[in-house]
Formats: C-alpha cells, structure tokens, sequence
C-alpha cells in the first residue's frame, strides 16, 4: 500500500507539471494558427495521452536514478563497473535530496479525495450510459431514412428519430444516428444530407471510443483543470474536424455551411439532455462561428507545411514530456527509522580500510542520502587510488623495460625481461584484487544499510 501511494503521489505531480508546460504550447499553436484547424483534433489528442500515460510510463532518465549498484549479486565486480555506477549513485543522492517528504496520513487522505472524486465522476459516466440507452429505447428506427440516404452513412449504420435528442452519434460496438423528429420531418434533403454526413463522420474517425477514454480520464482526473479545457479544446476540433471531412463528401465548402445553418435554427428548440451528453458526438452551438469560419476557409488540400509544422509541435511535446520526467520534484514518504546502519568510509590511501559509522536516528530519506552519499565517495576514492596505482606500475614498468634495452647484455636480456614482465603481472593482479575486494565489501555493506532502512 505504501508503494501504491508513493507512485500514486509522484505520478500526479509528473501529470500536473507536464500539463502545464504543455498547455502554453497548444495555446500558442492553435491560437497563432500555425497547426490547421483539421489537424488540431490529433495535436490535441496526443497532448491528451501523453499527460495521463505519459507519466506511467519510466523513462531512462528515472530509471538511472535507481541505477546504483549493479544487479548482479556476485562478489567480484568488474574493473570497470564502479566508473559507471557513480553517475547513478550521485543521480540517485540527487534525486532523494530533491525529494519532497509527506506524512503518509497526509498521502493516505490525499490518494482517498482523489479515489473518491473519480468514483464520483465514474458513477455520472454510468449515470451518462443508463440516459443513452434511455434516449435509445425512447427513439424509432427509420429505415426510410436509411435507405434515402444510404450513400452518406456507413454501411450498417442505423438511423433513430427521437422526440427531442440530437442531433448525435450514439455507441461504441454498434455506432448509431440519432435525429430529433423535428429535424428530420422539417428539414430540407440537402440541409439533412449535411448532417447526417456530419455524424457519420464521427463514425468513420472512431471518435466514440476516443470520446469514452476522453470521458474516463476527466473523471479520473477530476482535480485537474487543464485537463478538462484541453478536453474541451479537443471537442471543438473534433467537430471542425468533422466539418471539414463532411464539407468535401458535400461537394462545396459554402454550401455545407449554408446546410449546416440551416440545421441549426431547426436545432435550437432541441438541446441534447445533459445526462447523455458526456458520451455522444454532439455539436456545440458555442463553437458555431469557429466551425464556420473553418469549414470556408480551410484549403482543398492538405499542403506539405501544415504536415511539417504538425509534426514538429508534436516532436515538441515529445521533448517536454521528457523534461517533465526529469524536472518533476519527487516525493518520498516521511516516517522515521529507528536503529542504526553501518556506513563505509574510505581514504584514497587505503581503499580496503574502511569505519563503521556510529549509529544515527534520522529521518528516511535523511538517512538514505548519508548512505548514498558515503558510497559514492568511497567508489570514487576507491577508484581514484586503483587508477593512480595502475598508473605508477606502468610508469615503473616503462622506465625498468627503458634501462633494460639501454644496460642489459643480450644474453640475459630475455630472461630479466621475462622476470620484469612477471612482477609486473603479480603486482597489478594485486592491486585490482585489493580493488575488487574493497568495492565488494563497501557494496554488501551498502546493500545491508539500505535494507535496514527499508529502501530494498
């Protein structure tokens, strides 16, 4: 459980901070116009997921910082595995240095608010469900307009006339059409055409299922408020999207606009019912104008720049989601550890000599960067005088095998160079052994410490 909260907490800052740097960045670019008005749903829609899986997803960066001994549990580490395990154990003291304390009850509270409020949300997407099905049982199927219209919905798609519902697309498995009866009694062929390719645009881009994950994360994330405006920034791209693919299986931009007008003012006695709205594709009357304003001045075609600057806010989100990784503070529960743990201590003279620290009482995370710390500077001392020792061997050893060619007879030269070759094999077998040794034990000792303060 204590895990649970701790990922839980880390995982909520994480998606905090990247929405907040993320949401300036769509702002400037769907404001300014630099992504077209029908590649904004997909922007939009990968912003979305990288702030709510983004953050459960460990990256390298996060990995690294947990990277500090190496996971092999033999005795013998290699020469060169100390070099690679001090950028992550001075990662890792970092990181628990940053690292932000919280009481667990105070965690315990936080995580059950938050357990609650989704509850909540959940309940009202059931809630949302049950008046689906309700508008459904409430509505007759039209098979007239069906097959009048055959050619503008998808194959298989089903036409509902409700009394007062819709316009919308209703479903996940089998994706339905529901028109008020009003709007499909009234309205001209042409006017009625363009809304029915208009819903069964959402059909054809998936939007429904799209729609429920939207609808499942608000709820989720109920606490966040960027969340919900990019939500509701993603609606309004979704039915500009819409437009525009309605717009040309029409056959003219104006004259869609016109259509979808004329829609409108058979719409406006007919609202969609709140408790249904939150899981179909409906229209907003509040985005009327922007979705005009799109439909007659979007080009024919898609040009290679709109596809270029799409691409490079993405890779732009990408990047912020990883530096949301790095910069995001931690946050380590706070409780306090009683006992004591042996620390290793080191000098670059004697690497294999090593003090036992004198018991301590201190926080956990407190403790835990004392032990972190302690073990990097041993490494690096350690490896420092292993370094300096290879170093003098090869300068005695080139100097001794410089003497040797210059005084040397050549009939004894082989076997003094024989013997000069051995002493240097034996003292540098030494000297790595002593290494190994030393490291082998500062690293049990650090694995010992790190247990008994419960960080395994």
């Amino acid at each position: 459980m204590t895990q649970l909260l701790f990922w839980l907490l880390n995982y909520a800052v994480e998606h905090l901070l990247l929405c907040l740097i993320v949401a300036p960045l769509l702002y400037l670019a769907i404001r300014t116009g630099a992504v077209a008005p029908g590649k904004r749903a997909a922007l939009l829609l990968l912003a979305f997921a990288l702030t709510v899986i983004g953050p459960a997803i460990p990256l390298p960066t996060t990995q690294l910082g947990h990277s500090i001994v190496p996971a092999s549990s033999s005795s013998q580490p290699r020469a060169a595995e100390p070099a690679a395990a001090d950028p992550g154990a001075a990662l890792m003291t970092a990181w628990q240095r940053d690292a932000m304390t919280i009481a667990p009850e105070l965690a315990a509270l936080l995580i059950s608010l938050w357990l609650a409020g989704a509850a909540w949300g959940l309940a009202r997407l059931l809630s949302a469900q049950a008046g689906a099905r309700r508008v459904l049982a409430a509505s007759q199927r039209s098979h007239e307009l069906e097959h009048r219209y055959r050619h503008a919905i998808p194959a298989g798609t089903q036409i509902h006339v409700s009394p007062s519902f819709g316009p919308a697309a209703l479903g996940i498995a089998a994706p339905k059409i529901v028109l008020p009866r009003e709007l499909a009694t009234s309205l001209p062929d042409d006017a009625l055409r363009a809304v029915l390719l208009h819903e069964a645009s959402h059909i054809r881009r998936k939007d429904l299922p799209i729609l429920l994950m939207q609808r499942l994360a608000l709820a989720l994330f109920w606490w966040n408020p960027i969340l919900r405006l990019m939500s509701a920034a993603i609606d309004s791209a979704r039915e500009i999207a819409c437009d525009l693919r309605a717009s040309r299986a029409y056959g003219a931009s104006v004259d869609y606009a016109e259509a979808l007008l004329l829609s409108i003012e058979h719409l406006a006695p007919a609202q969609p019912r709140r408790d249904t709205q939150a899981l179909c594709a409906a229209a907003s009357l509040a985005t009327l104008d922007e979705r005009i304003d799109a439909i007659i001045e979007a080009p024919k075609t898609p040009t290679w720049a709109a596809t270029a600057t799409l691409l490079s806010v993405s890779g732009a989100l990408i990047v912020l989601w990883v530096a949301a990784d790095i910069a995001a503070p931690r946050i380590a529960l706070k409780h306090p550890v009683a006992g004591s743990t042996e620390s290793v201590r080191t000098s670059a003279q004697a690497p294999s000599r090593h003090r036992t620290a004198t018991p301590t009482t201190a926080t956990d995370p407190d403790a835990v960067i004392a032990l972190h710390d302690e073990y990097s500077q041993f490494l690096y001392a350690s490896h420092d005088d292993y370094t300096q020792t290879l170093t003098k061997l090869m300068d005695a050893y080139g100097q001794e095998l410089a003497a040797l060619e210059r005084t040397a007879p050549q009939a004894d030269r082989d076997a003094r160079l024989h013997r000069l070759n051995r002493d240097y094999s034996r003292l540098h077998a030494a000297a790595e052994s002593r290494y190994r040794i030393a490291t082998a034990q500062a690293e049990a000792k650090f694995l010992a410490g790190q247990q008994s303060l419960g960080y395994p």
